[in-house]
């Protein structure tokens, strides 16, 4: 069984860095503010840096995520063809495509995720319909795509934690399924047998 990482958090892993990166370009703007012409390139040198080393670190966490997402989903999905691509193609593929391909992407795992829970036996309210709305809606408006990574992370956290818990242990013939009939509560009433 892969490791899994259970504890991403939107505020912690992508916020706050992406906060420390603003505020290290400001203080240094506001440090090198007296220099005419060579803080000016300084600053423009530093600044570029600050922002490659955000994405580079933004690039390796997707990357990350992707990868434990296709570990959780086809552990009771047996949808290994569905897999995400790696990351820095999707990354890729939406930069040229002017962002229409990672909302296609993040619909598509949305789904997976989401019919991934539902295996695990966690009833999930999002699908990748969810996902693609807040995603498109984040294009529009400012600060409202992060809904949609926080509701990714939120539920794969919790499908990487009952994947931990090894709560796979429901397979009938070739795909994995929860055996309903077996939960707290289950009651039979299909009068039609």
């Amino acid at each position: 069984m892969e490791e899994v990482r259970t504890d991403r958090s939107i505020w912690k892993d992508i916020i706050l860095w992406e906060a420390v990166a603003v505020m290290l370009i400001i203080i240094v703007g506001l440090l090198l503010g007296g220099v005419f012409l060579v803080g000016g390139i300084l600053w423009i040198l530093i600044t570029g840096l600050i922002l490659l080393a955000l994405f580079i670190y933004l690039l390796v966490y997707w990357y990350k995520l992707a990868n434990d997402l296709n570990t959780v989903c086809s552990n009771v999905l047996n949808d290994e063809e569905e897999n995400s691509r790696n990351y820095v193609l999707v990354w890729f593929l939406s930069l040229i495509t002017f962002g229409t391909y990672g909302l296609y992407w993040i619909y598509k795992q949305g789904n997976r995720l989401h019919n991934a829970l539902e295996a695990y036996g966690v009833k999930s309210q999002e699908t990748g319909t969810i996902y693609l709305l807040w995603g498109t809606v984040g294009r529009i408006v400012p600060f409202s795509g992060f809904v949609s990574d926080y509701l990714l992370i939120k539920n794969l956290n919790e499908a990487c934690l009952r994947y931990e818990d090894g709560a796979t242990d429901y397979t009938e013939g070739n795909a994995k399924i929860p055996s309903w009939n077996s939960q707290p509560g289950y009651k039979d009433d299909d009068v039609t047998r």
